[in-house]
């Protein structure tokens, strides 16, 4: 079976430039193109929706949870069923700075693939995991 390469990563517009969680995104992001995916980043939600109805073609969605989004539950839990009416098998995968799976709707706990701590292991470590992910 032939896979794609394209990986999407749903970041948020309150991480600021010099945090250390969109320092570890970028340094996921190298790694992964070092296992030969091409990476597409997007700053929310909303964004991520308009970019899947104009090119389905990702081997997975990485979304980062953001603890200080109040409605990031909500978000999240309405864009992944709004994903899977389009697209059942494409792995979904979160990404977090901290657990997260007591904020996490028992819902979207069963859509996801992979939790990601961003510190918790190298990028090259989660490129690898993600490459798995992608290829199981």
């Amino acid at each position: 079976m032939k896979f794609n390469h394209n990986i999407l990563f749903v970041s948020s517009p309150r991480l600021e430039q010099d945090s250390p969680a969109l320092q570890s995104l970028e340094e996921l992001k190298r790694a992964i193109a070092e296992r030969g995916f091409s990476t597409s980043v997007v700053n929310n939600l909303n964004d991520a929706v308009r970019l899947i109805q104009e090119s389905q073609k990702y081997s997975a969605i990485g979304i980062y949870w953001d603890a200080k989004n109040p409605d990031m539950s909500a978000e999240c839990k309405n864009f992944v069923q709004s994903f899977r009416q389009r697209n059942t098998s494409t792995p979904l995968f979160l990404l977090s700075e901290e657990d997260i799976t007591t904020q996490t709707p028992l819902s979207l706990i069963k859509e996801v693939s992979e939790y990601i701590y961003l510190f918790s292991e190298t990028a090259t470590f989660t490129a690898n995991r993600i490459y798995t992910l992608v290829h199981r």
